[in-house]
């Protein structure tokens, strides 16, 4: 007897019996009540187990971020504070409660976020500057930690962002920018996360919807990340990087027809793109309608005569000029 069957009642059983001997006798109404009698035990069981379950996986991610927190703290006190900084990140990652974050953020904050003897560009420098003299400003934080993402810091843009959250709690725009740092190291349910508390406090949708399909898309759930494009488009029907993404993944996905939509939207509202003047042509070529492919790639020549895709192009277009 398997595990479900142990838990099931004699109830359950009688009534699927039931429902199965009226079925074959032609009595299709009592023989249906039966098997949505059933179905509801069967409903409630499996909501009882899950119920269970949700109460073992609460324990386990309790004591893993008590287990954190408390090798965070002990790192700490031995001043090696990259190592606590890893252990508090983790106990962030795993805690949902906003008041609890907000102690973890703040023993976060002890972390020394950058080294004085590091190396930076010379418009970070100046922000850095700008950061001594006003070290609580949250303006002067949340540029500083924009200009290291542009920069390609993001980990170091994180550590700034946080400490911006606290100054700014209910400011959308940090909670945004945190959730693409995150999404650029790797972190992707807390980027998430993030994306989600900057909806709810009413940055765009669009632009939520499209950062939320592209880490969709990196998870490899690519049905998922369609359904955040399109959300995008339905709030911004001219946002070209969803278009371009919504092409993309369905050109990846090899259905090329939905390709074709997408691409040639995105040329219509970007007529300069040759890479994807290039590609549209030869999605044509896939489906046959050479016409239409020849037209692409002669347009992508036009627009960048001296660029990489023309170059691709004008080999397509003199491949066909020797068949023909």
């Amino acid at each position: 007897m398997g595990y479900m069957d142990e838990l099931l009642t004699r109830e359950y059983f009688d009534l699927v019996y039931e429902g199965d001997r009226l079925y074959e006798e032609g009595s299709l109404v009592e023989a249906k009540n039966r098997f949505e009698q059933a179905k509801d035990l069967f409903s409630r069981v499996v909501h009882k187990e899950e119920n269970r379950l949700d109460g073992y996986l609460g324990k386990i991610t309790r004591a893993l971020i008590e287990l954190n927190i408390a090798e965070g703290d002990r790192l700490k006190a031995d001043k090696e504070l990259e190592a606590a900084r890893e252990r508090f990140a983790v106990a962030l990652s795993l805690c949902t409660d906003e008041a609890e974050r907000d102690e973890i953020l703040i023993k976060m904050e002890y972390q020394a976020p950058l080294q004085p003897t590091t190396t930076f560009p010379e418009n970070l420098q100046k922000l850095f500057n700008d950061l001594d003299r006003n070290a609580e400003s949250p303006e002067t934080l949340y540029n500083l930690a924009a200009e290291l993402a542009i920069e390609g810091y993001p980990m170091e843009a994180i550590r700034y962002l946080e400490r911006v959250i606290m100054l700014t709690p209910k400011d959308p725009n940090p909670h945004y920018l945190l959730g693409n740092a995150l999404y650029d190291v790797k972190s992707f349910d807390r980027a998430k996360r993030a994306f989600d508390k900057a909806r709810e406090m009413g940055f765009d949708i669009d632009e939520i919807e499209y950062r939320l399909g592209k880490l969709s898309r990196k998870q490899g759930d690519h049905e998922k990340a369609i359904g955040h494009f399109e959300k995008a488009l339905e709030t911004n029907p001219e946002h070209l990087d969803a278009i371009k993404s919504l092409a993309t993944l369905y050109d990846s996905d090899e259905k090329p027809n939905h390709a074709i939509d997408y691409f040639t939207k995105a040329t219509q509202l970007d007529p300069e793109d040759a890479g994807s003047l290039l590609r549209l042509g030869e999605l044509h070529e896939v489906v046959g309608n050479m016409e239409k492919a020849y037209g692409c790639w002669k347009q992508a020549v036009a627009v960048d005569p001296d660029g990489e895709m023309a170059g691709y192009a004008k080999e397509r277009l003199e491949a066909i000029s020797d068949e023909s």
